[in-house]
């Protein structure tokens, strides 16, 4: 519905409340990653890690993490992320394609197009 910084209330709050939960710091890095926090997302994806243990939830913040480090221009710290999702999850075309994307900005035309190829 567009209110992201009501959302983020929200998140803070939660956070606040149960800060082992983490569930409460992917959702708040998401929000925070649609409002350009970049670093604070990856800071909440960071976070999350630490008490995340369903492997659904790993796949979800490591590729989001991987993303947002993408659009930081830190491409290795990207890779390794997608990599570990990749790892988590292998049948995830979109991990596929997005760890290829960061190779393809890294100039690593080879290893991208492995990755494009198993995301087809």
């Amino acid at each position: 519905m567009g209110q992201l910084e009501e959302a983020l209330k929200h998140y803070d709050i939660a956070v606040k409340k149960d800060p082992s939960n983490g569930t409460y710091y992917y959702n708040r890095g998401i929000v925070k990653s649609k409002l350009e926090k970049l670093e604070e997302a990856v800071e909440d994806y960071n976070k999350a890690l630490e008490y995340i243990i369903e492997t659904q939830l790993q796949f979800n913040t490591k590729f989001s993490k991987g993303i947002c480090l993408r659009r930081l221009g830190k491409l290795d710290a990207s890779i390794k992320e997608l990599q570990e999702a990749v790892s988590l999850k292998g049948d995830k075309a979109s991990a596929h394609n997005n760890l290829g994307l960061s190779y393809f900005e890294r100039e690593d035309f080879e290893e991208a197009l492995n990755s494009f190829t198993k995301a087809i």
